[in-house]
């Protein structure tokens, strides 16, 4: 008996050395959410009542929205009087190493805080919302404390920051129900600020730069907020918009592509305004997260970038979706900055995406939308039977099957124009506050100083894009 009993424990304990293995969905993604799932949330930014959603508590990886709460810190530190819009912003070391998407301004140029939070809201740049951190609060760090502070105090329960950009960390989240309480506050508390958030494009020297979010201009009445993009997170956008004197607020998470994110956001707000949406008593502010939601961050990088990382066969974490600063040396500063085209991405993979979601589909019989029309009949979708058309087109749509995603962007959002209004962002020239002894220019013309990183390797960032 006492054989036996020796036995069983020697085994048990050879079971407890060996290697656990684990599955490769398992490794490369913590996905809960299966397709078509994308959580969503529709609210009436006036009265506080949501509309419209679905799993509004799931944790996801933000991306770029996360420059929300870093412009949300910054507007407080200009209340405060810590800071003006004139104040001093340098580029670090520090700042220059992040990855794309990015400025690529050389070390030791001056910005002034407004034009730094131009750039983050159009470019979503990483090195300017790391400089604007560095110079805001002194460190990144100190900054990002600030962040999870100011989400804590306004109840954002299921959100925590640990960059000021957004590029991808495991131990960055957040929820729609987060981002739409951060919504309301930036627009409750900080008005003065709507132009930041509602910019078409903007002129850095010969560089023009078209604004991420395409519903500034091709969904009337937007005026805000931001879009953003990582394999881990698919393509997220928080939207505001105003019509007849009542303004909606979408956020929209995990699309496929951008067209299928600005789609979704837009058919959400048409619906909303319509008042198409189902009653559903709800407030805002005294919504509960349901017991039984997962708290885990969830992760679609196999379905947004599939074949991208090899199978983990060990309890180690796949790769973050772009290196951290801090994994390698900054990048030559004299390397060549692409012009960005109107039609550009800041990602090989966005461009991918939306190459698949937007192939033209087979001939089909038109059916012509114009303000003299606004009803459209037989789209394939009960909730798309009436649908107002900002202007007159031909929209081919099928008799048996839902309708795709570009023939609804021909019905939800009006062509892009040109020429746009584009805002003049100009380096130096800074002479406000300066809390932490940063350095500026007297506005005389700049001059950019000696470059001294090393050039190193292109890296593969193609998925850290909006």
């Amino acid at each position: 008996m006492l054989c036996v009993r020796a036995l069983a424990i020697v085994l048990f304990s050879v079971l407890l050395l060996l290697p656990v293995t684990r599955s490769h969905a398992n490794d490369l993604t913590n996905d809960l959410a299966p397709p078509p799932v994308r959580p969503h949330l529709l609210l009436d930014a006036d009265s506080g009542e949501i509309l419209s959603s679905e799993a509004p508590f799931l944790r996801w990886a933000p991306a770029s929205l996360t420059k929300m709460m870093t412009a949300y810190v910054v507007f407080r530190q200009l209340e405060l009087g810590h800071l003006a819009m004139n104040s001093p912003v340098r580029v670090s070391e520090a700042a220059l190493s992040q990855p794309p998407s990015k400025m690529g301004l050389p070390i030791g140029t001056i910005l002034t805080i407004e034009n730094a939070l131009n750039i983050i809201m159009v470019k979503s740049a990483n090195d300017i919302a790391v400089a604007l951190a560095e110079s805001v609060a002194g460190s990144e760090e100190a900054f990002v404390a600030l962040m999870n502070s100011h989400a804590r105090r306004l109840g954002m329960a299921d959100s925590h920051f640990t960059n000021p950009h957004g590029l991808h960390d495991r131990e960055q989240y957040t929820s729609a129900r987060d981002m739409a309480v951060l919504t309301m506050t930036i627009s409750r508390e900080f008005r003065k600020h709507d132009r930041f958030f509602n910019i078409p494009g903007i002129r850095v020297g010969k560089r023009r730069l078209r604004n991420h979010n395409a519903l500034v201009e091709r969904f009337p009445g937007t005026n805000g907020m931001k879009t953003g993009y990582v394999c881990a997170s698919g393509f997220n956008v928080v939207v505001r918009t105003r019509r007849k004197g009542r303004e909606l607020i979408a956020v929209v998470f995990g699309g496929d592509s951008g067209l299928e994110r600005n789609v979704k956001a837009a058919q959400l707000l048409q619906e909303g305004f319509d008042g198409s949406t189902a009653k559903t008593g709800l407030r805002l502010s005294s919504y509960a997260r349901p017991f039984n939601t997962p708290i885990i961050p969830q992760d679609i990088t196999n379905r947004i970038c599939p074949g991208k990382y090899a199978a983990l066969v060990v309890p180690d974490p796949r790769p973050d979706d772009a290196p951290k600063a801090s994994e390698f040396d900054p990048i030559d500063t004299q390397l060549p900055v692409v012009d960005d085209d109107e039609s550009t991405s800041d990602s090989k993979a966005a461009k991918e995406k939306d190459a698949v979601a937007t192939v033209t589909p087979v001939k089909r019989p038109a059916i012509v939308v114009s303000p003299n029309n606004p009803v459209i009949a037989n789209l394939g979708a009960d909730r798309l039977d009436k649908v107002p058309a900002a202007e007159s087109t031909a929209v081919a749509i099928p008799e048996d099957s839902p309708p795709t995603a570009r023939e609804l962007e021909a019905v939800y959002l009006s062509p892009r124009k040109r020429p746009r209004d584009d805002v003049e962002v100009t380096l130096g020239g800074a002479t406000g506050p300066n809390p932490n002894g940063i350095k500026h220019t007297d506005g005389g013309v700049y001059v950019a100083p000696t470059p001294v990183p090393v050039k190193k390797p292109s890296l593969d960032l193609a998925d850290a894009g909006e």
